[in-house]
């Protein structure tokens, strides 16, 4: 069952020593910025999920796993084509909101989204549907602990093995992008075929 956590923590490992290995210092292109500030924020997001989940708070755990997933996708997207009117657009969003993250662009059209960047709606109905759906129940604070069985999501394990995936996605786009010394990225992949 902890299996994800130690990958996870060694994932974490690994990418901290390139950085050492390479730098933190970037030239402060639009892109790199987007590029830093949004693998920073993977990062970020999945200690608080290792940290959540290490206290049973798989619930909590799910609601950030959506942020993940919508963070990464994002990066991935933006990236994509029409870098510099996607990044404007962004950039305009995460300028309204006083929160930090963008509100509407960056949730809105999701699935369409990650389409666009190799994603199947298989796993956009999977995983996405599942994690928004119990966000929003969480949020008016019903009990879901009962259904735990009926998504099996929910489970330290499977939250992990989403998360696991989803650090995989950011560190392609590290590697593609700041150095192929983030190549590990493949065995990520590799043990998902």
């Amino acid at each position: 069952m902890r299996q994800y956590r130690s990958v996870i923590v060694d994932t974490i490992k690994k990418t901290d020593s390139v950085f050492d290995e390479i730098g933190r210092n970037y030239e402060k292109t639009p892109k790199n910025i987007l590029i830093h500030s949004l693998s920073y924020n993977s990062f970020h997001i999945t200690g608080a999920i290792l940290l959540l989940c290490e206290k049973n708070f798989t619930q909590e755990a799910a609601i950030l796993l959506r942020s993940l997933i919508e963070n990464t996708v994002n990066l991935k997207w933006i990236l994509n084509k029409n870098f510099e009117t996607r990044i404007k657009e962004y950039l305009v969003d995460i300028s309204k909101d006083d929160f930090g993250f963008g509100k509407r662009w960056t949730k809105s059209n999701l699935g369409e989204r990650m389409l666009e960047v190799g994603f199947s709606k298989e796993y956009y109905n999977k995983v996405v549907k599942i994690t928004h759906s119990f966000s929003h129940v969480n949020a008016e604070s019903l009990d879901w602990t009962n259904l735990k069985k009926d998504y099996p999501l929910l489970s330290e394990d499977a939250i992990l093995s989403v998360n696991y995936q989803m650090l995989g996605h950011t560190l392609e786009v590290l590697n593609n992008n700041v150095s192929s010394k983030f190549s590990f990225y493949k065995e990520i992949f590799k043990s998902f075929e």
